[in-house]
């Protein structure tokens, strides 16, 4: 990424946001839906609630990440979480994740001034 001549984005890692439910047979109209109140995810959340016509008064929205989990693993609603950080909850079958007809992935990353990238040359691996 390029924000201006002086300004680079260094990628450090990709995030996958997967849709899951503590059961495999739910559906995704099944339970509420608990999402996080975040600008970006509420985007990409509004935008796959449009496409299966969720209704707005079976969705949660909660101020904290960690909150989201025991809403979805203890069957009180489904929701998007990223699957990076559950694998080993999916990979031992305490929550399952529900197909969905999107792919939803986002960049994490550093900005940095170009001028100064000696200084931080280490960090990169370059």
């Amino acid at each position: 990424y390029q924000f201006n001549h002086e300004i680079k984005f260094k990628v450090l890692d990709e995030f996958h946001l997967v849709f899951i439910s503590n059961t495999k047979s739910d559906t995704i109209n099944s339970k509420p839906l608990v999402m996080l109140n975040d600008n970006k995810l509420n985007i990409i959340s509004d935008n796959y609630i449009k496409n299966i016509n969720i209704d707005p008064k079976k969705i949660i929205k909660v101020d904290d990440y960690d909150n989201l989990y025991p809403l979805i693993s203890n069957g009180y609603a489904n929701g998007f979480l990223i699957k990076e950080f559950i694998i080993e909850e999916l990979q031992n079958n305490k929550i399952y994740e529900l197909p969905i007809n999107t792919n939803y992935n986002f960049k994490m990353g550093i900005l940095y001034n170009i001028n100064n990238e000696l200084k931080i040359k280490d960090y990169f691996n370059k």
